[in-house]
């Protein structure tokens, strides 16, 4: 369950959460959560929702009021100079691709990233429940601007 590849994830939470040990079971809580909010199939949805129901109807009944987290859309990375107020590096791609370039980064990069203050995936998460919000982070007379449309 603590693949980093998100089919396998996927798959073991949803076979352990089958299992007659329950405290094993209970473990697969968090990932079902997140497959049934975040997830673009609806059949893999709706096994996390039965597999949640038969655990944890709580946590079910807590996803009815949670925003739906958008899976496509274009993510918009742009870099601007703020002396000069000139684009420097400007980039637009599939929010899939997106997801996809990020879980093909190693662990340990993304922990060094982390160390720096920045959790890549917590940041998507966060762009993609609050609509139309532009991250801004300016460092060395520089701003880096992130949105998803």
């Amino acid at each position: 369950m603590d693949s980093r590849n998100k089919v396998v994830r996927y798959y073991a939470a949803i076979q352990m959460s089958k299992s007659k040990d329950r405290r094993l079971a209970e473990r697969t809580i968090p990932i079902l959560m997140t497959i049934a909010q975040e997830e673009t199939n609806a059949e893999l949805r709706d096994r996390a929702k039965i597999a949640l129901l038969r655990l944890s109807p709580e946590s079910l009944s807590k996803l009815e009021g949670r925003p739906v987290t958008r899976r496509s859309g274009t993510l918009h990375f742009e870099v601007v100079d703020d002396g000069l107020r000139k684009v420097l590096f400007s980039i637009a791609i599939p929010k899939a691709l997106a997801d996809l370039a990020l879980s093909a980064v190693p662990e340990e990069e993304m922990q060094a990233v982390r160390l720096k203050g920045y959790d890549i995936p917590k940041i998507l998460r966060e762009l993609e429940t609050s609509g139309r919000s532009i991250l801004e982070i300016r460092s060395e007379g520089k701003t880096i601007k992130i949105w998803i449309d």
